[in-house]
Parts: C-alpha cells; sequence; structure tokens
C-alpha cells in the first residue's frame, strides 16, 4: 500500500479537477502557484470523503464564474442559468472530481468511498479545522473563471 503526504493527496485532487474542467467542459484550468487561502466562492460543492483517512472536499467560485460553468456544460447562454441549475453543476464538477480522484487514490492509505455532494452558499465564508488536520488549499483559473478546491483529512 503506497504512502502518501497530504500535499501529494491534494495534488491529485487538483490534477483531477483539472481533468474534469477540460473534458466536460473544455476549459484548461491552471494552478495559480503561490495563492494563498482566501476562504471559499459564493458557490461551494463539498462531499465527504470516507475511509481510513476521510476527509472532506470543497470546490467552490463566484456565482459568475459558475454560470460560465454551466453555459459550458448544457451549450446554453449563462444568463439563463437559474439558482438550481449552477448548484447542479457544482454538485456534479464535485462529483466527477471526487470519482476521478478516487479511481487514482485506490490502493493507497487515502483510498475513500463518496457521500452524496451537497451545495453551501454565501459571502465570505471560511473553512476552520483543528491545528492537527491536513489542509491542502489551492485556486485555478484558465484566466477568465476561477475555481478554488481545498480538502481537509
Amino acid at each position: 500500500m503506497d504512502v502518501l503526504t497530504p500535499d501529494a493527496v491534494g495534488s491529485v485532487f487538483a490534477a483531477a479537477l483539472i481533468e474534469v474542467v477540460s473534458r466536460s467542459l473544455g476549459l484548461s484550468l491552471a494552478v495559480i502557484s503561490g495563492e494563498k487561502d482566501s476562504g471559499l466562492g459564493e458557490i461551494t460543492g463539498a462531499m465527504s470523503l470516507i475511509g481510513n483517512r476521510g476527509g472532506v472536499v470543497f470546490i467552490s467560485a463566484k456565482e459568475s464564474d459558475m454560470k460560465t460553468v454551466y453555459s459550458c456544460m448544457l451549450g446554453v447562454p449563462s444568463d439563463e442559468a437559474a439558482e438550481e441549475d449552477i448548484h447542479d453543476a457544482m454538485c456534479e464538477i464535485v462529483n466527477m472530481t471526487a470519482g476521478s480522484a478516487k479511481a487514482m487514490l485506490g490502493g493507497t492509505d487515502f483510498a475513500f468511498s463518496l457521500s452524496q455532494p451537497f451545495i453551501i452558499c454565501g459571502d465570505n465564508m471560511s473553512v476552520i479545522c483543528k491545528k492537527r488536520s491536513s489542509v491542502f488549499s489551492t485556486a485555478l483559473t484558465d484566466g477568465e473563471i476561477t475555481i478554488k478546491i481545498k480538502i481537509i483529512f
């Protein structure tokens, strides 16, 4: 069984998000190097990771960026995206990203099962956890939209 560092696990999730967005939306995200953790976006999708090293993954973006994501997913104008539509799109991104990461981490000490994704909405939100928790956080952009990912375990 492979032993991975928290940063290596976080990098797997970031790579999974890049792959999902590229394959599903046709957008090319890249990690914003040196990005400090600036909290969560206005729309956050989350999912529990159930396993020996359980945790939570958060993927977030501004509402306007999620409208662009929805537009790319379904090929409709972004101004036609209702609140429920962009929430569903975020849940789908979380589900596909966690599923891809699950496949990549199978057979390691970070293997996990998935829960149902859920949405958290609001401005200026942040996640605070115990000092001993492992946290990976980064932001990705294609120059127009920014998506943040945070894994806590």
